[in-house]
C-alpha cells in the first residue's frame, strides 16, 4: 500500500437512495429518467403517446365506420355504363340501379354542355321489378337546350318499400 491511496480491501461508498432510477427487487433497474417521489402513480411519457395514438386510432376507425353505414343507409346502387349524343337536343343516358327487390326508386339525371354549364336535368322513376329482381337496366332520353358534352347520373333514392 502506498501513502494516499485507497487499500484494496475496502467496500466502496454507498449509493444514494434514488439517485439512478427506481430499482427492483435485487437491484435491477426498470427505469431511468427523471425521479419521482414514492406515491407519484403517473405513466411515463411514452405511455401517453401510445393512449393518444391508440385513441386516434379508434376515432378513425369510428369514423369509417360511420362513413360507410351512411352511404350504405340509401340502400341504391348506381352503376353508370354511358351516354350517347343523339342530337344537338338529346342525350341517351343508360344506367343501371341495384335496390331492393321491392323498393322504388327515383334518379336525378343531368347532362352538362361543353363550358360544364348544365343543359340538362330530368327525374328518372325506377319501379320495382315484377320478377323479384333487384338489378334493373334503364335507358333515358334526357332532352337538352344545347349540345350536351357529357350524361350521368347524381344519385338515386328509395321512394318506397
Amino acid at each position: 500500500m502506498t501513502s494516499g491511496s485507497v487499500p484494496d480491501h475496502a467496500d466502496p461508498p454507498p449509493r444514494p437512495a434514488d439517485r439512478y432510477g427506481r430499482r427492483g427487487p435485487g437491484g435491477t433497474q426498470w427505469s431511468t429518467g427523471r425521479r419521482r417521489s414514492a406515491g407519484s402513480a403517473r405513466p411515463d411519457r411514452h405511455r401517453w403517446r401510445s393512449y393518444a395514438g391508440l385513441a386516434v386510432f379508434a376515432v378513425a376507425l369510428l369514423t369509417a365506420v360511420i362513413v360507410v353505414y351512411l352511404r350504405s343507409a340509401t340502400g341504391v346502387h348506381v352503376i353508370e355504363r354511358g351516354f350517347v349524343i343523339q342530337s344537338p337536343t338529346a342525350v341517351q343516358i343508360e344506367f343501371e340501379v341495384v335496390k331492393a327487390p321491392g323498393a322504388d326508386a327515383v334518379c336525378a339525371v343531368r347532362s352538362r354542355g361543353f363550358r360544364g354549364d348544365e343543359v340538362g336535368f330530368a327525374l328518372v322513376d325506377v319501379p320495382r321489378r315484377a320478377d323479384g329482381h333487384r338489378s334493373t337496366i334503364v335507358r333515358y332520353v334526357l332532352a337538352t337546350t344545347a349540345l350536351a358534352n357529357t350524361g350521368e347520373v347524381n344519385g338515386c333514392r328509395i321512394t318506397s318499400r
